[in-house]
């Protein structure tokens, strides 16, 4: 419950949602979703099925990644660690960059600059894939349960690849609109021919 917890203030604060209550501000660099400070290291490790995560953070607690990415009523955080698409991968971790999922926007912004739509707020270049795990308002539950009186925009995920991911569908749209104008030729021409055929007929038996 930590992680999603303090999930919760991390987006608040990026969102620029003042909570003067808290005992101690959220940081706003790049707060670990375990305390909210900054300097915890996160990261994700190999399983033979999956990645688990893992962190020297003090208030570091187990959590499975699977279910921790999906909204829910009683956690609707979905700040989880994340491999950053754009990062070299290490040589001797033979692995990317992890950050949290609410950072990975203002590691684009400072790390990624080509990546990044300043005047648009927003990422571009981007594969689908990367623009999938990023996205908060997958869900839009998320962040009406979270932050419901923001009125700052969490950062939009790339255009461009919700461009492409319609390009790919657009030629089974094609085909099955082709499909479908043949059927209604094909039932306009039979039904046509068998209106032909009865009155052949009846005009046959009439006047033959």
């Amino acid at each position: 419950m930590c992680r999603t917890h303090v999930g919760e203030h991390i987006l608040r604060a990026i969102l620029e949602i003042s909570e003067a209550n808290l005992r101690e501000q959220i940081h706003p660099g790049y707060p670990c979703s375990f305390c909210g400070r900054t300097g915890c290291n996160i990261d994700l490790t190999k399983t033979s099925s999956s990645y688990q995560p893992a962190s020297n953070c003090p208030r570091a607690h187990k959590f499975s990644l699977a279910p921790a990415k999906k909204y829910s009523a009683c956690m609707p955080s979905t700040n989880v660690p994340l491999h950053c698409d754009l990062c070299e991968t290490d040589p001797t971790t033979k692995k990317k960059p992890t950050f949290w999922k609410y950072n990975i926007f203002n590691h684009i912004q400072h790390k990624h600059p080509r990546n990044w739509d300043a005047e648009a707020r927003r990422t571009k270049g981007l594969s689908e894939a990367f623009v999938a795990s990023i996205q908060v308002d997958i869900d839009p539950r998320e962040l009406t349960a979270i932050a419901p009186s923001a009125t700052r925009i969490y950062p939009i995920p790339d255009a461009e690849a919700e461009v492409r991911s319609q390009q790919d569908r657009q030629p089974l749209a094609s085909v099955l609109a082709t499909l479908h104008s043949s059927i209604v030729l094909a039932n306009t021409s039979s039904s046509s021919l068998n209106a032909r055929s009865f009155f052949s007929t009846e005009f046959s038996s009439t006047y033959m």
